[in-house]
């Protein structure tokens, strides 16, 4: 069971950063506006935290690992 719960709050947590995101870059959180100013402190600090984690993890995985497609590959010409 906690790890059921624990799927559902990691879950949540990273849709919470993703509409955070989106309000960044869709104009919600503007330069100069005090809109937001605190989840987006505490976001980019759980950011902070979080990534170089995830990304040691994935070294650490290998290049064996399926992480899925790439979003957007690289255009290659």
């Amino acid at each position: 069971m906690a790890n059921h719960m624990t799927t559902g709050i990691v879950e949540e947590l990273f849709e919470r950063l993703y509409v955070l995101r989106a309000q960044v870059f869709h104009g919600a959180a503007t330069r100069g506006s005090k809109l937001n100013r605190a989840n987006l402190r505490n976001g980019a600090e759980l950011l902070s935290k979080l990534l170089p984690a995830m990304i040691a993890i994935m070294l650490v995985a290998g290049p064996e690992v399926d992480w899925g497609e790439v979003c957007f590959p690289p255009v290659t010409e």
